[in-house]
């Protein structure tokens, strides 16, 4: 799967000053591991979501983001405002409006939530600013009434918003479902509904039940299947009425940076040291969680005419010259490859894969420190999926 950039031709480029790129993924680049280096360009390209585009964002340098829909893919890119008559918004385009539980909701300790790791975190001396907490934030859990009323005020089509695993199963178990907390998403659903919004529910937004986290987290290989277990049921619960679902939200962004990233400024946190192996695990078991409940959508609720998918952010590479194409194709790999590659090719990208094999090797490892899929799992892996998310925040 190629991840493919124009490149404008500049007859008069500047001899380049070689740039460390210091932020990128473990064996990408890489302060993490050290393996490779260069210099590049970097252009948030903003691809964004499948059939609706869930939030439409201002970039920076007065440019207007700029969406045209191509078939089932809603690509957006930063363009200079000049350009807004010359583009357009296209025919079916939709407004969307999105959200994340821990960040609106607020409740945090009533009606039999449990706790989730971004609870504990943001308790961790020094990790937030000004110690503050989500215990109320915008206090959607009270106030959706209002929101819903200012969404419809604004002409919003569709609303993506996601649920908490904790609010609904306060231990991640489905044998202790938390029924005040349900009772909310349903009301919650019902008048988005009452008011022509379409919902679109994320299944999980990184706030893990602390009690998963206790064991394991995202590293023990039986989330897979809490996972599906919580999705199964709330599909069955929700479904009837939902009938646009996203399963991880940018999983990349806790598999990197709770899972490994440098100044621990994403929950979990304290997986530093080993960060180069524990981000790989990590986003691994990501994958199977979402082809996991991705098949047991289809499986189980085959008639529902619904869609489901994943939703991913991306940092695009763009190339300062053509002699830097290489190394720009190789970083796209890295970053949209990570958890867009293997859903499309059932394996992880060939930079990524050749290079982590590579130093695994070197470092003297049994096997690999980027896991590697059964043939099983690259069945499910590759399911065809009718919508994916593609999101750009800058």
């Amino acid at each position: 799967m190629k991840y493919l950039v124009e490149i404008e031709d500049d007859s008069q480029v500047l001899e380049r000053q070689q740039k460390q790129i210091d932020n990128f993924y473990g064996d990408a680049s890489i302060s993490v591991v050290g393996e490779h280096k260069g210099s590049i360009s970097m252009s948030y390209a903003c691809l964004h979501n499948v059939i609706v585009v869930f939030v439409l964002m201002l970039c920076k340098h007065i440019r207007l983001l700029i969406l045209a829909i191509l078939s089932d893919l809603t690509a957006a890119v930063c363009v200079p405002k000049s350009h807004l008559e010359q583009y357009g918004f296209p025919s079916g385009f939709r407004w969307a409006v999105a959200t994340a539980a821990f960040q609106i909701e607020g409740a945090t300790k009533e009606d039999g939530r449990g706790p989730s790791i971004w609870d504990e975190y943001q308790t961790k001396p020094g990790k937030i600013s000004d110690n503050s907490t989500a215990d109320v934030t915008s206090d959607s859990y009270h106030k959706f009434h209002d929101d819903v009323k200012l969404m419809k005020s604004l002409g919003v089509s569709y609303y993506r918003f996601s649920l908490s695993w904790s609010r609904i199963l306060p231990t991640g178990d489905i044998s202790t479902p938390n029924r005040k907390g349900i009772h909310y998403y349903h009301a919650l659903i019902d008048t988005l509904i009452e008011n022509k919004i379409v919902p679109m529910v994320t299944l999980y937004h990184w706030d893990l039940p602390l009690a998963l986290q206790d064991v394991g987290g995202w590293l023990n290989r039986k989330i897979v299947k809490w996972f599906r277990l919580y999705a199964v049921f709330c599909f069955r619960e929700f479904g009837d009425k939902v009938k646009h679902w996203i399963t991880l939200n940018e999983p990349h962004a806790q598999a990197h940076v709770g899972y490994c990233g440098i100044g621990e400024e994403h929950a979990p946190g304290g997986f530093q040291d080993h960060c180069s192996w524990t981000q790989y695990l990590a986003g691994h078991h990501m994958l199977l969680a979402h082809a996991h409940a991705y098949c047991a959508y289809h499986n189980l609720f085959n008639d529902s005419k619904g869609k489901i998918g994943i939703s991913n952010s991306e940092n695009w590479a763009e190339p300062e010259s053509k002699i830097e194409s290489d190394f720009a194709q190789e970083v796209r790999q890295w970053f949209a490859g990570w958890f867009i590659h293997p859903i499309f090719e059932g394996d992880y990208p060939p930079a990524m894969r050749q290079t982590v094999d590579k130093n695994s090797i070197a470092e003297g490892r049994a096997s690999s420190r980027l896991p590697h899929f059964s043939d099983h799992e690259r069945k499910l892996l590759v399911a065809p999926h009718l919508m994916l998310g593609l999101d750009c925040l800058h």
